[in-house]
């Protein structure tokens, strides 16, 4: 406990130091960055709510919200067991690229959603507009 309680100390001295410049304005930059990339979630969070309000009927919206939920609190879980099997710090790249391909994955799958989506859009509308014109009498 003892050899602990010196490591904090010299740690606490270290990072606390305001003669260090460096370190200060490394703590500085962390915290923006981390801020900023918070942000960047909660707007991203909004979007995704919003688009789901807009493009989904009413009558379906708790199925896919519980859907979501589920799936969150799925990748939550994964989450969790891949820390438990590798929790060595030497496994920690092994992880970082497990949830880089992760996101990948989502990527391409909303790019082959969004294609989709977007190829049936453009027929219904192609459609629409050939729509046979009744001559007036």
């Amino acid at each position: 406990m003892f050899y602990m309680d010196g490591a904090f100390r010299s740690l606490r001295r270290i990072l606390c130091n305001p003669k260090d410049k460096f370190v200060h304005n490394l703590q500085h930059l962390g915290f923006i960055i981390k801020h900023c990339s918070l942000a960047g979630l909660w707007s991203f969070d909004l979007t995704v709510t919003q688009l789901l309000q807009e493009n989904i009927p009413e009558s379906e919206r708790g199925i896919v919200n519980g859907v979501q939920s589920s799936m969150n609190y799925l990748m939550d879980l994964v989450h969790f067991i891949m820390v438990i099997l590798a929790p060595q710090p030497q496994q920690f790249g092994l992880l970082v690229i497990i949830s880089l391909l992760f996101v990948i994955t989502g990527h391409v799958m909303y790019f082959i959603y969004a294609k989709k989506y977007k190829i049936k859009e453009t027929v219904i509308q192609t459609n629409s507009e050939r729509k046979p014109q009744n001559p007036s009498v």
